[in-house]
């Protein structure tokens, strides 16, 4: 088994790394060059708190989508890795035929809450795409593990980084409004991911949880790059702000996950209605804030 392990080890890194930031402008060869410090450089705040964003939303999402792209081309041509991928669709076929055929005891039902096995078999055409790209973030997340980048030792690390968040702060409409804002837009994306929210689909949200923790202490992320380029002002945004949507988009995935277990309440979309109630607030919030600082002005 070690064996194993480090032979798959090199490629899985190489697969990982296919998903460090880029340079949304440059060739593709060129960006994961030069896409590592314009990343730095783009997120350094000056003596005001600020950052400078220096690409727009549509430009970010085009080439998060051209480095994913390029990240499932190139383990494509990677035998190890397909075999890999192969081994777990076989796995979530057999635990998702088990049940239809009348064998479904307790040790099915926990491998089926453990590999995400129902994803995409709930919630209409929306929840299968959605259960689609949960069991893809279920793969990347075993990818993660295999490769040596999620050990117990970072998680801890991360947990800790996320609970400062929470610890010690002023508490008013101002630092409420951007937790509130990554906190309903995760339970809405936890929804999607999971078709309905119950328990045997909230292993999705459990990744996504230890995903987005870890994303907010490295710092980086397509998400993190998403928000700041939408609340950015004149270029600039500020980087406290920021930080604290993508605290709340890592502790709404955690809550999707709570309200998860209390059962299909109203059909399992409880996440998306109360998601949508949270960022309505969060957003209130920030117009309401926006207004007093230009009455102010």
């Amino acid at each position: 088994m070690p064996a194993l392990l480090t032979a798959i080890r090199k490629p899985l890194r190489r697969l990982v790394n296919a998903f460090s930031p880029v340079n949304w402008s440059s060739p593709l060869q060129a960006e994961r060059k030069i896409g590592k410090k314009e990343e730095r450089e783009e997120r350094r705040a000056d003596d005001t708190g600020e950052e400078e964003i220096r690409h727009s939303t549509d430009e970010i999402i085009k080439g998060c989508g051209r480095n994913i792209a390029d990240c499932f081309k190139s383990g494509l041509h990677d035998k190890k890795l397909l075999t890999i991928a192969g081994a777990m669709g076989i796995v979530w076929l057999i635990i998702s035929l088990l049940p239809a055929i009348g064998i479904n005891p307790l040790p099915v039902q926990f491998l089926s809450f453990l590999t995400f096995a129902q994803g995409g078999l709930t919630g209409g055409g929306l929840g299968f795409i959605g259960g689609i790209i949960g069991k893809g973030l279920i793969a990347y997340f075993v990818t993660l593990v295999i490769a040596g980048r999620i050990t117990s030792e970072s998680t801890m690390s991360s947990l800790r980084s996320f609970a400062a968040n929470f610890s010690g702060k002023k508490w008013d409409a101002v630092s409420i409004s951007p937790l509130l804002i990554g906190a309903g837009s995760a339970l809405m994306i936890y929804n999607f991911l999971a078709g309905t929210s119950s328990i045997f689909n909230c292993m999705v949200g459990i990744v996504a949880f230890v995903v987005a923790v870890r994303s907010l202490s490295t710092g980086t992320s397509c998400i993190r790059k998403i928000f700041a380029s939408l609340f950015a002002k004149n270029g600039r945004v500020n980087t406290c702000f920021v930080t604290k949507i993508m605290a709340g988009w890592a502790a709404g995935f955690g809550l999707g996950v709570v309200l998860s277990l209390l059962g299909g309440i109203l059909g399992g979309y409880i996440c998306y209605i109360a998601g949508l109630v949270i960022l309505l607030a969060g957003a209130g919030l920030v117009y309401s804030s926006c207004r007093k600082e230009g009455a102010s002005a």
